[in-house]
């Protein structure tokens, strides 16, 4: 059923799917955004020969250090474990990373990042990050209002989805 537009309602609000509602194009717009950023950083690792999930998987490898067990890294990705089990397969059939045994502990792997996956980094990090562009062209209090809005609509519908407000990123996952 075609939704009436309101007589004051701004046709802009109508844009992606003009057939529905101002919410459900606003929340048209959310994805599409994110699609786009996710794009843009596809292009950019598409270049070394990489995806987008095993830059991810090296980025967080790099940070988490030490703590680079592939349990943690599928928290942070908020994937779940065997997805990252056969991403971190892939990318040690091409040289990306090892697993290694942890502390005498055959069943506890950690992520090391050989030498080509470091070269990747290492490139990556010598252009200019493509999310640091996209999110430099907001400015400082463009950047703070998007953050809270986004904040109170996440805090509305965790709160209608019976859920708490701090949620912890392992509670994403479905």
């Amino acid at each position: 059923m075609i939704k009436e537009k309101h007589p004051n309602e701004n046709t802009d609000y109508r844009k992606y799917v003009p057939f529905m509602n101002r919410e459900y194009n606003l929340l048209m717009l959310a994805g599409l955004t994110v699609n786009a950023i996710l794009k843009a950083r596809q292009n950019q690792v598409k270049e070394l020969g990489l995806t987008t999930s095993q830059f991810h998987l090296l980025m967080l490898a790099s940070e988490l250090g030490e703590e680079a067990f592939p349990a943690e890294i599928a928290r942070w990705m908020m994937l779940k474990p065997p997805t990252v089990s056969s991403l971190c397969n892939r990318m040690e059939r091409d040289g990306l990373i090892v697993r290694r045994s942890y502390k005498n502990n055959k069943k506890l792997k950690r992520i090391t990042i050989t030498k080509k996956g470091e070269e990747a980094l290492v490139h990556l990090s010598n252009e200019k990050d493509i999310l640091t562009t996209i999110m430099n062209s907001l400015s400082q209090e463009e950047y703070q209002q998007l953050w809270i809005l986004l904040e109170k609509l996440k805090g509305v519908a965790l709160s209608l989805a019976g859920e708490s407000d701090d949620v912890q990123i392992e509670n994403i996952l479905v």
